[in-house]
């Protein structure tokens, strides 16, 4: 089920421990339940980093926290998605490039191939007229 540590089963006089125990903040990093940050992060039933046992408290007032975590967030969203439109225009880019360049290759074979025959059906004249 891609829980940390040992398969815990449910105590039903302490479902508070019971929560802690099986640790559903761990997927997200924050809990939002307990005010909680987690260091690590599950990925398919594995640890992706070393989770620490430790919990950081924060002395802070969670409003305060909250307006600073979701500013921290809608900053870096906006940061990839600067990113992933330029990345998109560059590799549009590049693609336009590679597709023109494959066109003039193509045109100067073309021409290539027009002037060689040119010049035999010239030495084939030549030839004839002497």
């Amino acid at each position: 089920m891609g829980l940390v540590g040992p398969e815990v089963q449910p105590d039903v006089l302490n479902l508070r421990s019971f929560w802690r125990k099986i640790d559903l903040c761990e997927k997200s990093g924050f809990c939002s339940i307990s005010g909680n940050l987690r260091l690590g992060v599950i990925l398919g039933g594995e640890i992706a980093m070393p989770v620490t046992e430790e919990v950081q408290r924060y002395r802070s007032p969670r409003g305060k926290l909250l307006r600073f975590f979701i500013g921290s967030r809608d900053g870096w969203k906006e940061k990839h998605h600067e990113v992933k439109v330029k990345l998109k225009r560059i590799t549009n880019r590049a693609y336009a490039l590679k597709k023109s360049r494959d066109q003039w290759k193509e045109l100067a074979r073309q021409q290539q191939l027009e002037l060689e025959e040119l010049r035999c059906e010239l030495e084939n004249q030549k030839r004839a007229a002497s």
